[in-house]
């Protein structure tokens, strides 16, 4: 389903932070991605993204060819990306960052996807929803994240750190819908965390990157 050839990237031409990373994505893959703060895993997520301002190599997804295809164009792909810190629109409430997400699919697709979101993160039935989110916490804004990249439904998701500050009923209810997710929806995933324990349990390959390297366990 993915797949990655030679990926070499940083943010300055010819300082690689990440040198020749090769692997295979394939359906019902689920691989967990570790490495110290700085290793890379960031960069990695970011080369996928599009969003790394220098990369060379061959990133493809089924027959499609990443390279030429822009980060805001990247979702048409099949790929949905929660990059680290929770990005969200912060002048729009929670139901219109959502929307945003599922514009492409329409109203179908909204009327889908919020009922199934909504019945999994307790922020979607809250108050606190309906205002802006730049004003959320910052387990609130991890959810909303986590479904503005689910609510395109796409087929690969790749989450960097979705887990990073949370704890009890977020942390629960995040993992709760990434693993429905999976079962319902996804096709394949990558994770990037350092909470080793809850993301272990949802993964079934594992990888490590160490100097600028992915070593596969």
């Amino acid at each position: 389903m993915l797949k990655a050839e030679l990926i070499s990237g940083g943010y300055i031409k010819g300082q690689p932070v990440i040198d020749d990373l090769s692997f295979r994505l394939e359906e019902g893959d689920k691989l967990l991605i570790s490495g110290e703060n700085g290793s890379g895993k960031t960069s990695l997520v970011r080369a996928i993204a599009g969003e790394l301002p220098w990369c060379t190599g061959i990133l493809t997804v089924g027959s499609t060819t990443l390279h030429a295809i822009p980060h805001w164009k990247r979702q048409q792909t099949g790929m949905g990306i929660f990059m680290q810190g929770a990005e969200v629109f912060p002048r729009l409430t929670g139901e219109e960052n959502i929307r945003i997400a599922t514009d492409s699919g329409g109203k179908a697709l909204l009327s889908e996807m919020l009922p199934w979101l909504t019945d999994r993160l307790p922020l979607l039935s809250q108050q606190t929803f309906r205002g802006k989110a730049g004003n959320y916490s910052g387990g609130e804004r991890a959810q909303l994240a986590l479904a503005i990249t689910l609510a395109s439904k796409p087929k690969i998701i790749v989450l960097d750190e979705p887990f990073a500050g949370l704890s009890g009923t977020n942390l629960q209810a995040v993992a709760r819908t990434i693993n429905d997710y999976n079962n319902e929806f996804g096709k394949a995933m990558i994770l990037i965390e350092q909470n080793i324990p809850v993301a272990t349990g949802m993964c079934n390959r594992k990888a490590i990157l160490r100097q600028k390297k992915l070593f596969f366990g």
